[in-house]
């Protein structure tokens, strides 16, 4: 009896299974944004910010499974109690649901205020961005140039229909991709990522912000929402994102007429 041997079959690169950011950016959309100021400044999510740091917790970190457990916990508690009341506290399923799923959301609640908080931290002062370790996807902390981050927004409806941009950062080495902010506009996301290119700029003057006004080294950039609303108006109006994302463009032909490497920029204007 003889065996035929198989050759063994190539995978197309197409077929490869793709990773979640990958099909997340498919599923919802991708638009790389160009590295300029082109809307007034908009804050972005975060948690401590001052004239030397930015400090943004990533998104699904520790502190989220933490809290999704406790409200787990929580809820079992609260099945657990409503049957004693209801069976006249002579039910063990009940007590132990009870007692194990309080004891749980103690737990969980206490382990979220003794765990330190992963934050990736942009530092103003020597233009490099830290990412935290992660312990369960044993990641290693970074310390990387701003200039190695890219900025990108997706946009999808929300379950009632109500339309959502997100903005997102990401190394072009690590592919460590940070939540910024949200918003219901795109401007919004220009704003947050035009905050963030000039805040990075240490010799320049700081974002002009609420939260930063105790700083005395300020710029207002493009100006308020409120004369870029009212100059937008105006019929001989430029936008500088489209003359930014055409300069873009025009720069990535170029590199591909040079034979350079360049990522493909995703079809279409806001």
């Amino acid at each position: 009896m003889t065996v035929k041997r198989l050759r063994p079959r190539s995978i197309h690169p197409r077929l490869r299974k793709k990773g979640f950011w990958q099909r997340y950016m498919e599923k919802y959309g991708i638009r790389k944004l160009p590295r300029e100021i082109t809307r007034p400044f908009e804050v972005v999510g975060a948690e401590e910010l001052d004239d030397r740091e930015l400090r943004i917790s990533p998104s699904w970190g520790m502190g989220m499974w933490l809290y999704l457990l406790r409200n787990f916990s929580l809820v079992a508690a609260t099945m657990g109690g409503a049957g004693l009341l209801v069976r006249s506290f002579d039910d063990d399923t009940s007590f132990w649901l009870f007692v194990v799923g309080l004891s749980l959301a103690l737990l969980f609640f206490i382990a979220s205020r003794l765990l330190k908080p992963r934050q990736v931290v942009f530092d103003r002062t020597t233009g490099m961005v830290r990412t935290p370790a992660h312990p369960l996807l044993f990641r290693e902390p970074t310390e990387t140039p701003f200039e190695e981050w890219e900025a990108v927004s997706t946009f999808h409806y929300t379950q009632i229909g109500s339309p959502t941009f997100r903005l997102f950062v990401r190394n072009t080495k690590i592919r460590y991709p940070v939540l910024m902010g949200v918003s219901a506009t795109f401007d919004e996301v220009l704003g947050m990522w035009s905050f963030l290119l000039q805040y990075m700029k240490k010799d320049a003057p700081l974002p002009d912000v609420p939260d930063l006004e105790q700083y005395p080294n300020r710029t207002k950039g493009l100006g308020t929402w409120e004369e870029w609303e009212l100059a937008s108006r105006w019929p001989d109006f430029v936008d500088p994102y489209e003359e930014a994302v055409d300069r873009m463009e025009a720069e990535q032909k170029k590199k591909s007429e040079t034979g350079e490497a360049t990522e493909p920029l995703p079809p279409g204007k806001p």
